[in-house]
């Protein structure tokens, strides 16, 4: 007992003496302390929601180990908050066509039931879940919502930003709907996943740790898995990456500190003759120097020798990633980084070929030089060890921090993530595996329905105290806020182009809740643009309300400016005599030629990355109706104040109604791609053999054609429309009847 508490108080010194101190003279702990790749990969818990059912995840407050220790080697166990007491919290396993309710219980509370402050610090300036005048330290609780990332999800099951509740929903916010979430899983094999989406302090809530994955399979997946062409477990890996800041105590360190980031701007805080900056602020971006997969700080995995599949997953604040792997001899920072942030092209790494990114398979694998991934992305990767036994290699990163002209990646913390070892005899029990040069059918590219793209911009301003606030907008609108009324409304149904301009100097993962998007191009451009200077502005977020509910037909923005003390500037305005937000871009003018998809890019994606200087263009079908919300997925940029709504309104195109879901479910009934220009494909899957008819009518219910009527044996079926049956423009019922059983779903055809 004498030897313990001596070693604790010699520990205690080294950690007070010797360990840098932050300006509130909290301790940090130094990452050049810990000993990397000793400890395990942990694979997250695994709950198999397979066939239909429901499930209750709690999100909880715990204790857990994430690798880190004091300089004597002490554990230091971290405080968090996750789903089911673990982070990451379990991974849930779905089946498409299988629906699941989940019930999301918040159980931040005590042992007494008294709600739990929060781990990390709040900003009251900036809008959150209980509005500008409550924290959430006064006992009111912490608000949580879940948002289930890459899902296709209806509008009230979607965890919306201001649907967020507090444990025993005490309080909620002013779109809360319903305790049980719904997920009709109608979408292809993915790696999807699921976090906090609380307005205002997504931030936070992930980072103290509330998030985990969500893996759907399909047919397709379990035919390839069944003819040994994809790794299946154990060689089929998720990996979770997040960095973090401990403290020298072991719990999360989350810098709120002005003085580090704001000291010497003049166009920030008292300097720039605004409001002083708040003590506890929100800050530009996170990037932390303890590099964590699957929770756990620099981890090692011990693999066989054959083809493993790696499901990565970036779920960091702000930190990109371009990996390669490499053996450890050539883990120095000139073969890992040079001025124009590439590899060594000497150094050759271990191969690695994408099979999947955000919401499914590639058609046709694509090999990769390096693994580029942003806040919210998921890409899907398989490397080969055969042949490599003995050997080890690291995954390192070189990607500046922001993205792309930001600080270099430290050889020591930042450029390295793990450590492969080839380590383990081939267990013979599972088969070697061969990836198919063809994964699934050809996608085919997206049809916009309506005439002109959607044109939207990413911007950077300042708010009232001078700090940056990321934001999107409209080309003729100009920079937005949240508060703002919507401009992204959409009609049901409708394929959209949208041309998204990029007028910051980082690059931004912009995500689309409940939406596949496909890449058309990306090209450079200049424009005039009108900026406002921040004394034009007053933002004075103390007057609203707490709910934050989106004003019907005033802008917070225009408001501000309305109300500014410069009476006597001149704005331009709009047609309508409001004045023009900041951003507005006019004359613009495209530079050089387009640059198409690269190979590794033309999947479905909900979440794209956009580069400085550039506009991206994408399309994407709009088939949900409701409240949904578009934002950057860096997570300090999405809570202050990139992220917008997002309306899909129900217009002239019949619906099928909710009768046809069961129906749907059965058969496990999908046409696309819909709309369509020269073939759509109806499959289905019968469970049994039955008498089927499918009938193709136009919208005047007349029968257009009988494309098949007879008795189908069990198995898949595949039958097809074309347009030399459909011919005009517009929509086409196409009527299925399975014995008893009938559905009707709207087939649109455009030339």
């Amino acid at each position: 007992m004498l030897k313990l508490l001596r070693l604790t108080i010699l520990s205690f010194l080294i950690n007070f003496l010797f360990l840098p101190l932050k300006s509130d003279a909290q301790i940090l702990l130094d990452p050049l302390t810990q000993t990397k790749y000793i400890n395990a990969l942990p694979i997250p818990s695994v709950i198999d929601k397979r066939k239909t059912g429901s499930l209750t995840i709690q999100a909880k407050q715990f204790k857990q180990w994430l690798g880190i220790t004091d300089p004597l080697g002490v554990h230091l166990p971290t405080t968090l908050f996750g789903y089911n007491g673990t982070y990451p919290g379990p991974t849930i396993l779905a089946r498409k066509f299988e629906p699941l309710t989940v019930t999301w219980d918040n159980k931040l509370v005590d042992a007494t039931g008294k709600a739990l402050p929060h781990l990390l610090p709040v900003d009251n300036t900036i809008h959150w879940a209980f509005g500008p005048n409550a924290t959430i330290q006064s006992g009111g609780g912490v608000p949580l919502v879940t948002h289930l990332h890459g899902g296709h999800t209806e509008d009230i099951s979607d965890g919306y930003p201001t649907a967020w509740y507090t444990p025993n929903y005490l309080n909620k916010g002013a779109d809360w709907k319903k305790k049980d979430y719904y997920y009709a899983n109608t979408q292809e094999a993915a790696t999807i996943w699921y976090h906090d989406h609380t307005l205002g302090l997504t931030r936070a809530n992930v980072m103290a740790g509330l998030a985990g994955m969500y893996l759907i399979t399909d047919e397709n997946q379990e035919e390839l898995l069944a003819d040994n062409r994809l790794p299946a477990t154990p060689h089929d890996i998720p990996l979770f990456l997040q960095d973090r800041q401990f403290l020298s105590t072991g719990e999360i360190y989350y810098p709120s500190d002005p003085t580090n980031f704001y000291a010497g701007d003049p166009e920030a805080g008292v300097a720039g003759g605004k409001l002083p900056i708040p003590s506890t602020s929100i800050i530009p971006e996170f990037f932390g120097d303890f590099m964590l997969v699957n929770g756990m700080t620099w981890p090692v995995l011990d693999v066989e020798p054959r083809i493993y599949r790696f499901r990565v997953l970036n779920g960091s604040d702000s930190r990109m990633y371009n990996m390669k792997i490499f053996k450890p001899a050539d883990v120095t920072i000139d073969k890992i980084m040079n001025p124009f942030m590439a590899f060594d092209p000497t150094v050759q790494g271990l191969k690695m070929l994408q099979i999947a990114s955000d919401d499914g398979f590639l058609s046709v694998p694509a090999p990769l030089d390096s693994l580029f991934i942003a806040p919210g992305e998921r890409k899907e990767i398989v490397v080969d060890f055969t042949g490599l036994a003995g050997q080890e290699f690291v995954l390192v990163n070189n990607a500046n921090g922001p993205f792309p002209a930001g600080d270099m990646v430290d050889i020591n913390t930042s450029a390295q993530i793990m450590k492969f070892r080839v380590s383990k005899p081939l267990n013979t029990k599972y088969p070697i595996v061969t990836i198919p040069t063809k994964l699934r059918p050809d996608i085919l590219p997206l049809t916009p329905t309506t005439t002109t793209a959607r044109q939207v911009i990413l911007k950077e301003v300042r708010d009232e105290y001078g700090r940056l606030r990321p934001s999107l907008g409209t080309v003729t609108g100009g920079a937005m806020m949240w508060m703002d009324p919507t401009t992204e409304k959409i009609n049901l149904n409708d394929t959209e182009e949208w041309e998204i301009y990029n007028e910051t100097s980082d690059a931004h993962p912009i995500h689309l809740h409940s939406i596949s998007m496909q890449l058309v191009n990306r090209q450079f451009y200049k424009a005039d643009q009108f900026d406002m200077s921040i004394m034009m502005r007053m933002n004075n977020q103390s007057a609203l309300p707490g709910n934050m509910k989106h004003a019907p037909g005033v802008s917070m923005s225009m408001m501000s400016i309305a109300n500014t003390t410069a009476a006597n500037v001149l704005l331009p305005t709009t047609t309508t005599g409001m004045p023009m937000n900041e951003g507005v871009l006019t004359n613009i003018q495209m530079l050089g030629m387009p640059m198409m998809p690269a190979p590794d890019e033309l999947g479905w994606k909900d979440t794209w990355v956009i580069y400085p200087g550039q506009v991206m263009r994408i399309r994407a079908k709009f088939d949900l109706p409701g409240n949904y919300v578009w934002h950057c997925h860096i997570l300090s940029h999405e809570d202050h104040d990139m992220m917008r709504p997002m309306t899909i309104v129900p217009n002239n195109l019949p619906i099928p109604p909710d009768s046809t879901a069961n129906f749907i479910k059965k058969i496990q009934l999908q046409i696309m791609p819909n709309p369509f220009t020269t073939k759509a494909t109806i499959q289905f899957k019968m469970k049994e053999t039955l008498p089927v008819s499918i009938v193709l009518y136009n919208s005047l219910g007349k029968v257009v054609k009988t494309i098949f009527s007879g008795t189908l044996k069990p198995g898949s079926q595949y039958f097809y429309v074309t347009a030399a049956d459909t011919k005009i423009t517009g929509t086409y019922p196409v009527q299925i009847v399975v014995g008893k059983e009938r559905a009707s779903v709207n087939l649109l055809y455009v030339k």
